[in-house]
């Protein structure tokens, strides 16, 4: 692949908008103010051959400043992660907003199983930033799926995963793809298609409404809360061998977050959970990349107030990561996990899907 091209899709994917936060492997973040900036990073990431995050919107701005927002990304999460199913649910997604509003995101490989959708605007100035985005997906994910949309993706501060660097895990590339692609070319390292920009203004329209009604309801005073908390605390005791990223950042980091406890103890807790979790299988891909994750995941908890996600809504959104609580509860309980049988699985949006998108997205699996 030619490098002047590459670079065109690095600038693309940001859509040249200043200043982001970008981290480099398992560097702390910094700024990135303009796109000689992001090159020079991402040249030496490249370089390195490690991966490179950018977050998918700008830096923040202060409380009393509107949010700027040119562009968002959609990323539905499969469990168990399948590649296969990725793609399915991301043609229904993009077929369907082609339908609705004449919208053509564009795609982007991960580099492991799941797939980016960026859906872009025109430039948008709201007061309530991402919120009103992703009160939008929510919409869209309750009249389409449920697709079990990456809830995170809508955080002000989250960072996604640059084109053409790696995959921490699976050492793949995040490449531009066209959906219309199969399985099998898609985990080529020489596959990857032209993608163009087309701003939605139905979309912006539909956001600026959701954004006022926002602004116009008062924000509720956020109070940590500890109420039916007793099975993460047991949890703490207990670990794990799968799941481990999910289980960070859906529950542990936002429970430590929320307790209001000092900082060091926050991330000793947490520390100290992930060390268990090593000595029964090996932390990938090193214990100083998750030591990075770790104090990431508890920073983006407490500046973004996020709570842990219940049991009750992980069973409908994440069964596989719900299964892997449950074989946890089991194996303190009876200290045998493997009498533990799995009862919910993931059936996920295919089954209501009506057009046969789902066998689409076994092409080549």
């Amino acid at each position: 692949m030619d490098r002047h091209i590459e670079e065109a899709d690095v600038l693309q994917y940001t859509s040249s908008e200043f200043p982001r936060r970008t981290r480099v492997g398992v560097e702390a973040w910094k700024q990135t103010n303009d796109d000689s900036d992001l090159l020079a990073e991402w040249q030496r990431a490249r370089d390195a051959g490690t991966s490179m995050h950018v977050s998918v919107f700008r830096n923040p701005q202060p409380e009393d400043t509107p949010f700027h927002v040119r562009a968002f990304v959609l990323e539905p999460e499969t469990s168990p992660k399948n590649l296969a199913k990725s793609l399915a649910l991301a043609r229904l997604i993009a077929r369907q907003l082609n339908a609705r509003y004449g919208c053509k995101p564009r795609a982007y490989f991960s580099g492991n199983a799941s797939l980016y959708l960026w859906v872009d605007l025109p430039p948008l100035e709201l007061a309530t930033g991402p919120e009103a985005v992703s009160a939008w997906a929510n919409r869209i994910d309750a009249q389409i799926g449920p697709l079990h949309l990456d809830s995170q993706l809508f955080r002000r501060n989250h960072l996604i995963r640059l084109p053409w660097t790696v995959h921490d895990s699976s050492g793949a590339t995040c490449r531009p793809v066209s959906l219309d692609s199969t399985v099998v070319q898609m985990r080529d390292q020489k596959y990857s298609a032209q993608l163009y920009v087309s701003e939605s203004r139905a979309i912006a329209k539909e956001i600026m409404a959701i954004d006022a009604e926002l602004k116009a309801k008062p924000k509720p005073a956020y109070a940590p809360t500890r109420t039916g908390s007793g099975w993460i605390e047991s949890l703490l005791t207990t670990p794990v061998t799968e799941g481990r990223k999910r289980l960070l950042w859906k529950v542990l980091a936002p429970y430590v977050a929320s307790r209001g406890m000092p900082k060091a103890e926050a991330l000793k807790t947490l520390a100290d959970y992930f060390s268990a979790c090593d000595k029964l299988e090996r932390l990938r891909p090193s214990k100083s990349w998750w030591r990075a994750y770790i104090e990431a995941q508890y920073r983006n908890a407490l500046d973004n107030g996020i709570r842990p996600m219940s049991l009750t809504t992980m069973r409908t959104k994440d069964a596989e990561l719900y299964n892997v609580i449950m074989k946890a509860k089991w194996r303190q309980k009876f200290g045998d996990a493997g009498k533990y049988e799995s009862k919910p699985e993931w059936e996920g949006p295919l089954i209501a899907a009506k057009s046969g998108v789902e066998r689409a997205g076994c092409e080549g699996s």
